[in-house]
């Protein structure tokens, strides 16, 4: 009997098993080979429509098919130490104290690829309100928009490496907006105003003060 050919090479089914894999296989722009697995198809051809789509999604750029790292992982293990040599030692430091007091308390968990602009505006927020954690950070103490947009600034260099490195497709960071750092114009009284005013603290026992004050 001569042997079937298999229509769907990377397509099979386990020993005993009622359902399909998909084996896929490939090489990335550096010349890297990768594979990924899933399992649990009910058909060849569902397993085969898996497989042919998760490679036009590599090739066409919307994933880099790899399991990406959390946040906390990158940041730590792989980014912040290659920026040793790149920087000064007290602009390292001040990278490691955002990341580890301001982004990694509230982002850390994600994988890279769950980070979205939402998310990262979502994060903004959190910092105007509560602030960071940890050593030398402004703990339970509402960040403001300059401080915000500092710690916004590292991980936007970050993602901008992950994409280089072809961790992640795209920098979320780049399209999330940061909070205004526009600084509330001051308020000034009208002149009527402050004649009300000097005439009702007449009685006040800084009532000169006052009077030198609006001279």
């Amino acid at each position: 009997m001569p042997k079937k050919i298999n229509r769907y090479p990377g397509i099979y089914q386990r020993s005993g098993s009622t359902t399909w894999t998909a084996d896929i296989r490939w090489t990335d722009d550096r010349g890297e080979a990768h594979q990924h697995k899933k399992a649990g198809f009910a058909s060849q051809k569902e397993a085969q429509k898996y497989k042919t789509k998760f490679l036009a999604d590599i090739n066409q750029g919307r994933t880099t098919g790899m399991t990406a790292p959390t946040l906390e992982v990158f940041l730590l293990r792989d980014w912040l130490p290659r920026r040793v040599k790149d920087v000064k030692p007290t602009t390292h430091d001040t990278y490691r104290v955002n990341i580890t007091a301001y982004i990694l308390p509230y982002l850390g968990h994600l994988p890279l690829n769950k980070l979205t602009a939402r998310v990262i505006e979502d994060w903004y927020q959190q910092l105007l309100l509560h602030g960071g954690t940890g050593a030398r950070a402004k703990v339970s103490r509402p960040l403001t928009p300059k401080s915000v947009s500092n710690a916004a600034g590292v991980l936007n260099k970050a993602l901008r490496d992950a994409v280089r490195w072809d961790l992640i497709p795209s920098n979320p960071s780049s399209v999330a907006i940061k909070p205004s750092n526009t600084t509330k114009e001051m308020e000034y009284w009208h002149p009527h105003q402050l004649r009300t005013f000097i005439d009702d603290s007449k009685i006040d026992r800084l009532h000169a003060v006052y009077v030198l004050g609006a001279i």
